[in-house]
């Protein structure tokens, strides 16, 4: 039995609640108060989670809990300066004096930034990029991901197999084509050609390590290790992450007595989703090495030409591989994760003040006035159901991703003669 637990730490402090605006009379040369403003900075953090009655004795037999949980934490905190800025009209005869107000603090900055409030407070709000369908999708890239990866072992030999066959199809004996090469490289005389041979044989030597070299030096180690792993019932852990990161900049105005101010408004939201299983089952020797029932049951899509190309931008492998059934695999739990990482920096880029105004001191500075805004949000649930997506990340900044196209894409283009 569980019951559900709400925890609340505010943290939220008063910043400002000093005199903001005020003013000299003709009686009374000293400063006298004309209103303020209370601004907040601070963080207010909410945990939502289930206890588990009996927990440790329970998870001494062996008993495996992924409850729901969430947490939110909203953090805000700013520095700088404020404004001044005086009437031009006397505000009386004898003596001359006039009218000023003094922002002598950033609260008038904070007063006009969007908000969040928390019973009888508030902070600055923050600015959310990341929207929910670019979420839902990764949630679903990641869970079919790591559905797909349960009943497999560490290494899959027969995909390795598959994908190694189909990329050295591309080239035809590679010691025949090596011979060719050097009495090729001797006939060339045209400096076109010999750039053409060059990239061709390079693209060919690339693939070859990457996708004939590499794996079977990668493979022996996981034989290795999996040889050295217990045959027999055990439990095993099964993941997958995925991000996605976006940003935004733009600008707010805002109006507070006098002066209306210009502020620079730039936001960065990064979301990461993790997926997990624990399953129980009976693995084999074989299985440890590498070679699976699933890893079997998936290679027809393997054995498909540049499936894996494919594979790099939807997850269709994923998908199939998801739905293809693990029969002995016992499931103990599993479980989506999902937080969110949001900061929100608002900057004073200038402050004008309305007409029958002049400035004495004006906010035009970036460390003038400056509120930067934290917000980070957990939440851990059940998985969602695997589909077909688009992935978030082709992996194009990866080197080794750029080095892969460009040589498939220089072997197929010599195959077409082109």
């Amino acid at each position: 039995m569980t019951t559900l637990r709400t925890r609340i730490r505010n943290q939220i402090t008063t910043m400002s609640s000093s005199t903001n605006a005020r003013y000299r009379n003709c009686s009374d040369p000293n400063w006298s108060s004309d209103g303020s403003v209370t601004t907040y900075d601070g963080r207010y953090l909410v945990t939502n989670d289930y206890v588990v009655k009996q927990f440790n004795k329970r998870r001494a037999k062996g008993e495996v809990f992924f409850n729901p949980y969430n947490s939110d934490s909203h953090f805000a905190y700013a520095s700088g300066t404020g404004y001044i800025a005086r009437s031009v009209a006397q505000s009386c005869t004898s003596p001359s004096l006039y009218t000023e107000y003094e922002r002598n603090s950033v609260a008038s900055f904070l007063a006009i930034l969007p908000r969040r409030t928390y019973g009888a407070k508030y902070l600055p709000d923050f600015y959310t990029v990341v929207d929910s369908a670019s979420v839902k999708k990764l949630r679903t890239e990641v869970a079919s991901s790591m559905l797909n990866s349960r009943g497999r072992s560490d290494s899959n030999l027969f995909e390795t197999l598959a994908e190694m066959d189909q990329t050295l199809g591309l080239m035809k004996k590679p010691i025949t084509k090596l011979n060719s090469l050097l009495y090729k490289a001797s006939r060339v005389r045209n400096p076109v050609g010999a750039a053409r041979l060059a990239a061709d044989k390079t693209a060919a030597g690339w693939l070859t390590y990457r996708y004939g070299i590499r794996p079977i030096i990668s493979d022996i180690q996981a034989i290795v290790e999996g040889a050295r792993k217990k045959v027999g019932v055990r439990r095993q852990t099964y993941r997958a992450k995925g991000k996605i990161s976006s940003s935004m900049s733009d600008t707010i105005t805002g109006t507070f007595d006098v002066a209306t101010c210009t502020i620079k408004r730039a936001s960065t939201h990064t979301v990461e989703v993790r997926a997990t299983s624990l399953d129980e089952a009976y693995f084999s020797f074989l299985e440890n090495i590498g070679f699976t029932s699933k890893g079997l049951l998936t290679l027809p899509w393997e054995l498909v030409t540049l499936s894996f190309v494919a594979d790099w931008f939807v997850n269709l492998g994923d998908f199939i591989g998801s739905l293809v059934p693990t029969p002995g695999l016992k499931n103990l739990g599993s479980c989506i994760t999902e937080r969110h990482d949001i900061q929100t920096v608002y900057t004073s880029q200038s402050t004008a003040v309305r007409s029958g105004y002049e400035s004495i001191r004006v906010i035009q500075k970036a460390f003038d006035a400056e509120c930067t805004v934290l917000r980070t949000y957990k939440v851990r649930d059940f998985l969602p159901v695997p589909g077909v997506v688009i992935k978030s990340d082709f992996k194009f900044d990866k080197v080794t991703r750029m080095a892969d196209a460009v040589s498939l894409i220089v072997t197929r283009l010599n195959r077409l003669k082109l």
